[in-house]
C-alpha cells in the first residue's frame, strides 16, 4: 500500500468526519498561536530591556574591573612584592571561567607628565595614567575602529574621570594652614565637611564641563615626558598642621635653575623637557567607571614607550654617570632583566617606589634630617642585578625593554558575554580565590533575565505535555470510534501494517493541519499583542527600573511584531516528535484490533 493512498483514505476522513478531527485540529492549532505568541513577546521584551534600559552601561556592565585587593590579616601589606600584583597567569585561569569573552591585564605605562593643552580650551589636562588595551576588549567601550595605522591619528579612549582642572587659589595670602590637630578634637557633630579641609589647601580642583557628543571624533595632541612645572609652593609639617607658604617668582626660578643645572650635567635639558607629542582621535569616552584609566592600542604603546626611552638615550651628553647616582639623585624606571618597575607608584605598572614624577623631591620627609634633592629624568631605564639585591648595574640601553619585560599589573579587565551572566562569573571568581565585591547594582536585571528563562522553559514543558494529552486522548477516540472500520480494512486484506500507517498519517495531517493554521493565527495574534505588549513594557519599565536606573531610552513599538524564529522551529520540531512518538500507541492499537471482533461488536 503506497502512502499516497494512506493520505487520500485520510483525506476523505476528514471530508465526512470533520467535527471529530477539529477534536485534534483545534487543540493543536492553539496550542501552536499561544506557543508562537508567548516564546516570541518574552524574546521580543528581552530585546526591548537590552535597548531600552540598559543604554551605555550595558556594555560597561558586561566588564569586570578585578583589582589586586590589599589583605591586612597577614601582618601587612607590601607594595613592593610580586606576590601583590596579578600576572599572565592570572588571565589564562581567568580565561576558563565559564562566560568569560576575553580578560586583559590593565597596566599603565610608565611614564611621567602626561598633558594635553588643546583638548579643552585655556586648560592643561594632565593624565594620572595611560594604559594599553587590544582590538578585542576596546570594543566594549568603542563601535569605533581601535587600530592604531603609521601616518595617522591614534585612536585614544578617555575617561571623564579624568577631566578634572587643578588650579591654586591662596584666597588673598601667602601662607595658608590646615590644623588637623583642632580637627580631631573637635566633637564629631561639629566638624567642618571634609569639603572645607580641602579648600585650605592652595591646590584646588574642578570639574570641567564638557559634551560627550563633541568630543567623539575631536583631534588634540597629548605630550608624553618632559618636566612638570616646578612646586608653586613649600610645606612645612608640624604636629598636627600643614603651613603652606607660597613661593616668589625669584624662588621658583631658583628652583628652576637648580633643575637645569644638575640635569644638564649629564643630558642636554632642552631635549628632554620637550618631551614627545602625537596626534589623536577621541573615538570613546567612559563615564560611568570608577577607574581613572584612559586607553590607547597595545601596537602603539610599543612604540610611544620605545620613542620615549630613545630621547633620553639621544640627550644623553658624553659625561659619564656615577651609578650611585642613579636611584638616588636621578629617579627613573628599573629593570632587573625581568620586570620593568616605575618610580612612581601613580603608575601602577609593576611594583611602584614613592617618588615623583618630574620636580625635586625631598628623599627624607623627617624634618630633622638633611633634605637631599632628586629629579625623575623621562625615559631613563635603570639596570638592576638580576639577584635582587637591588643593585645599580648603569643606564639600560635597550629601548625595546617595555616589549620584551614581564607584564604585571593590579587589575584585570575581564568581559563577559551577557550582563545576566554576570553574578556567576561573579562568584566564581571569587571561588577561584580573587576577592571580587561586585557593586554594580544589576540583581534586578538578573531577576528579570531569570523570571523570562522560566517562561521560557514553561511554554516548551507545557507545550510538550499539552500536546501529549492532545494527540493520546483524540487519537485514542478515533480508534475506539474506528472499529468497524479496521475491520473491513482487514477484511478486505489492509495488513496490520497498512492500519498502522493510516492512523499514523491520520495523526500526521490533522496536526500538520493545526500546525498550519496555528501557525497563521500566532502570527496574527503577535502582531495585534504587540501594541498592549508595548504599552505594558512602557509602564512596567517607568514604575519599576526607570525609578532606580536614570538610563531608560524609549524602543520602538515595531520591537513587539518580531518573531522568535528559533523557537518556532524548536517548537515544530517537538511537535513532530511528539506526533510520530505517541501516535504509535493508538496506532499500533488498531493495527492489532481483530477484523472478526472488529465486525462483531459492531
Amino acid at each position: 500500500m503506497k502512502i499516497f493512498d494512506t493520505f487520500r483514505i485520510n483525506a476523505k476522513k476528514l471530508k465526512y468526519r470533520t467535527s471529530k478531527a477539529l477534536f485534534l485540529i483545534i487543540p493543536i492549532v492553539l496550542l501552536v498561536a499561544l506557543s508562537i505568541i508567548i516564546s516570541s513577546q518574552v524574546k521580543n521584551f528581552q530585546i526591548a530591556m537590552d535597548e531600552s534600559i540598559f543604554g551605555e552601561i550595558e556594555e560597561e556592565s558586561t566588564v569586570i574591573e578585578l583589582e589586586y585587593q590589599m589583605d591586612m590579616s597577614q601582618g601587612g601589606f607590601n607594595p613592593f612584592s610580586e606576590d601583590n600584583q596579578y600576572t599572565e597567569a592570572d588571565i589564562e585561569t581567568i580565561k576558563l571561567v565559564n562566560n568569560v569573552v576575553d580578560a586583559s591585564m590593565n597596566y599603565s605605562l610608565p611614564i611621567s607628565n602626561i598633558v594635553s593643552n588643546d583638548l579643552f580650551d585655556d586648560i592643561s589636562l594632565s593624565f594620572r595614567e595611560i594604559n594599553t588595551l587590544n582590538t578585542t576588549m576596546a570594543s566594549i567601550y568603542t563601535s569605533e575602529g581601535f587600530d592604531y595605522t603609521e601616518g595617522k591619528s591614534i585612536p585614544i579612549i578617555l575617561n571623564a574621570n579624568t577631566f578634572i582642572e587643578t588650579y591654586e587659589d591662596w584666597e588673598g595670602e601667602d601662607t595658608l594652614e590646615v590644623d588637623f590637630k583642632s580637627r580631631r578634637e573637635m566633637d564629631p557633630a561639629e566638624r567642618e565637611n571634609p569639603e572645607d579641609m580641602r579648600s585650605n589647601s592652595p591646590t584646588k580642583t574642578r570639574a570641567i564641563d564638557y559634551d560627550k557628543a563633541d568630543l567623539i571624533g575631536k583631534e588634540f595632541t597629548i605630550s608624553f615626558g618632559g618636566f612638570s612645572d616646578i612646586q608653586t609652593f613649600d610645606t612645612e609639617r608640624s604636629e598636627g598642621s600643614v603651613l603652606y607658604t607660597k613661593l616668589t617668582d625669584d624662588e621658583i626660578q631658583e628652583k628652576e635653575d637648580a633643575r637645569t643645572e644638575a640635569v644638564s650635567e649629564y643630558w642636554d635639558y632642552e631635549k628632554l623637557k620637550e618631551g614627545i607629542t602625537y596626534t589623536f582621535k577621541i573615538v570613546g569616552v567612559l563615564e560611568s567607571s570608577n577607574s581613572q584609566s584612559t586607553y590607547i592600542p597595545e601596537e602603539f604603546a610599543q612604540k610611544l614607550m620605545s620613542e620615549y626611552i630613545s630621547l633620553q638615550l639621544d640627550a644623553q651628553n658624553d659625561t659619564e654617570i656615577d651609578t650611585d647616582l642613579l636611584n638616588s639623585t636621578y629617579l627613573g624606571s628599573t629593570y632587573d632583566l625581568t620586570e620593568l618597575v616605575s618610580s612612581n607608584s601613580n603608575f601602577g605598572f609593576g611594583r611602584g617606589r614613592n617618588a615623583g614624577p618630574g620636580g625635586p623631591r625631598p628623599m627624607d620627609m623627617d624634618e630633622s634630617s638633611e633634605t637631599n634633592e632628586s629629579y625623575d629624568i623621562p625615559g631613563l631605564i635603570i639596570e638592576l642585578a638580576e639577584d635582587g639585591s637591588e643593585e645599580v648595574i648603569g643606564i639600560y640601553k635597550d629601548t625595546n625593554v617595555f616589549e620584551d619585560c614581564v607584564k604585571t599589573g593590579n587589575m584585570i579587565n575581564i568581559k563577559i558575554n551577557s550582563i545576566y551572566n554576570r553574578n556567576q562569573v561573579v562568584d566564581d571568581l571569587n571561588s577561584l580565590g580573587y576577592a571580587y565585591q561586585d557593586t554594580n547594582d544589576l540583581e534586578v536585571f538578573a531577576s528579570i533575565q531569570e523570571t523570562l528563562d522560566k517562561i521560557s522553559v514553561g511554554v516548551v514543558v507545557a507545550f510538550i505535555l499539552l500536546t501529549i494529552a492532545v494527540i493520546i486522548l483524540t487519537m485514542s477516540k478515533f480508534v475506539s470510534e474506528s472499529t468497524n472500520e479496521i475491520g473491513i480494512f482487514r477484511a478486505v486484506g489492509f495488513t496490520k501494517k497498512n492500519i498502522l500507517t493510516i492512523f499514523l498519517t491520520q495523526s500526521l495531517l490533522y496536526t500538520a493541519i493545526g500546525y498550519l493554521f496555528g501557525l497563521l493565527l500566532g502570527v496574527i495574534g503577535n502582531l495585534l499583542s504587540s501594541s498592549f505588549v508595548s504599552k505594558w513594557f512602557d509602564n512596567l519599565i517607568a514604575s519599576t527600573i526607570k525609578e532606580t536606573f536614570n538610563v531608560v531610552s524609549s524602543v520602538d513599538q515595531s520591537i513587539f511584531q518580531n518573531f522568535d524564529i528559533d523557537s518556532i522551529a524548536i517548537l515544530s520540531s517537538i511537535l513532530v516528535i511528539i506526533t510520530l512518538i505517541i501516535s504509535f500507541i493508538p496506532a499500533i492499537k488498531a493495527s492489532n484490533v481483530s477484523p472478526v471482533e472488529a465486525i462483531k461488536n459492531e
